[in-house]
Parts: structure tokens; sequence; C-alpha cells
């Protein structure tokens, strides 16, 4: 017998930038010398996007060192509209 369980890696206050999950798979009454085959496909698709027709992407600028300069290019359709947040911070 055999079982499949899915677990959520990440806390739950990341769900909103991301989602890691693990497919945990359980074999029962194996002994040395079995063989176990497993296949599985990783894709970055979905029939539905949960935040509808939403662009997002989490940006982390910040690191130990400092950073002179940033640019961030994103390539999208021209008649795409996109709206930015743009803090009013010192500097």
């Amino acid at each position: 017998m055999s079982g499949r369980d899915d677990r959520d890696l990440s806390e739950p206050w990341y769900g909103l930038y991301y989602d890691a999950r693990a497919e945990v798979v359980t074999f029962e009454n194996l002994r040395a010398g079995d063989v176990i085959e497993v296949q599985y496909t990783v894709a970055d698709v979905s029939y539905q996007n949960d935040m509808a027709d939403t662009f997002g992407e989490l940006t982390v600028i910040g690191d130990v060192l400092p950073k002179r300069s940033w640019d961030y290019t994103l390539i999208a359709p021209a008649q795409r509209s996109f709206y930015f947040n743009q803090p009013r911070c010192r500097g």
C-alpha cells in the first residue's frame, strides 16, 4: 500500500508572495532490493490564475553589500497597462 500527501513548506504569511509545497509519497512494506519507479512533471501553468489578470513580482534589492545602481526591465506587450508604486524615500 502507498500513500500520497501534499505539504506546505513555507510559512503561512509567505503565501502572498509564493507557495512552496512538497509532494510526499510513502510506501509501506518495502524491503531491501525492492525497486520503485517514480515519474512526475513540473509545469508552471494553470487553467486559471488565482490573481485574475494581475502581474506581480517581489524583488529584493537590499543585500549585505550596498548597490550603487539597480535596473529592472519588464518586457510585455505594448497594449498592456502597468501601475507602479513609487515610494517617497530620501536619497
